[in-house]
């Protein structure tokens, strides 16, 4: 099996070799899944709180730009950041996000006296997915760490193309509940 560093190396290069205007379309679709499934998650889970909140992130250069229509979810987002060396969600509206070096790059984040809080369910990012909901993520473990206490919906986010048969897997790696892409969306909604 690959080890996780060349895999890391692989889509780097897929990235690079996805045009600008692919990617927009590919976001674009990707959106329309993820908007998709988030209104059928809304419309079958009776225990989704009305304050109900998702944890999503703000898109680096080599990710899906996936925030499209952000502005309808503006009063429902939380995004991630770093506090004393572990992640945590704060609540605010892309628009509000700042530049910062939170995760050793630079991305935008919410202002540091924005509230703390707990998401109802985690739009998560990785590098790649399986089918099953294995992720390979940037090898810094934020989210891992995050999600070892966390016990809401788990949804991982990335083009098809990034899916792939198998990941190697660690013990501290965490599945995702459900994976959604450009073309699919694997996993069943489950409340």
């Amino acid at each position: 099996m690959i080890n996780k560093g060349d895999l890391r190396a692989k889509i780097k290069m897929l990235f690079e070799d996805i045009t600008p205007e692919e990617k927009t379309l590919k976001s674009k679709n990707l959106f329309k899944n993820l908007d998709k499934f988030l209104q059928q998650l809304a419309s079958q889970d009776s225990t989704i709180p009305e304050d109900f909140l998702i944890g999503v992130f703000a898109p680096m250069h080599d990710e899906a730009q996936w925030m499209f229509n952000h502005d309808e979810y503006s009063n429902l987002t939380a995004f991630p950041t770093v506090e004393n060396g572990f992640m945590t969600f704060k609540k605010s509206a892309y628009g509000d996000l700042e530049e910062s070096r939170d995760f050793g790059v630079v991305m935008k984040s919410p202002k540091k006296d924005a509230k703390t809080v707990n998401p109802h369910a985690l739009v998560i990012p990785g590098r790649a997915f399986t089918k099953n909901g294995e992720r390979l993520g940037r090898g810094k473990g934020y989210y891992d760490k995050y999600l070892a206490s966390y016990s809401g919906k788990k949804i991982g986010l990335c083009f098809e193309e990034q899916i792939l048969d198998e990941i190697p897997t660690e013990k501290h790696d965490i599945n995702m509940d459900i994976i959604i892409t450009d073309k699919n969306i694997y996993g069943e909604l489950t409340p």
